[in-house]
């Protein structure tokens, strides 16, 4: 069951014009596919073309060994 959001999203400015790079983990999928979708929503509901969103997957797993 999804949570609803701690944020109003009509408190968020449009953004009409900005780039944007959203990255994503391919780690912990589950998760994070969820959260770039949830992004993307609001970017898009924003008024952010699909042009100006830079999608960028990263492993997301290099910092733990450290």
């Amino acid at each position: 069951m999804a949570k609803k959001s701690l944020i109003n999203i009509k408190d968020i400015p449009l953004a009409k014009g900005l780039r944007f790079a959203v990255i994503k983990s391919e780690w912990n999928e589950d998760i994070t596919k969820k959260l770039k979708d949830g992004c993307m929503v609001v970017l898009r509901e924003k008024g952010v073309s699909e042009d100006e969103i830079y999608e960028i997957d990263v492993p997301g797993t290099y910092e733990l060994p450290m």
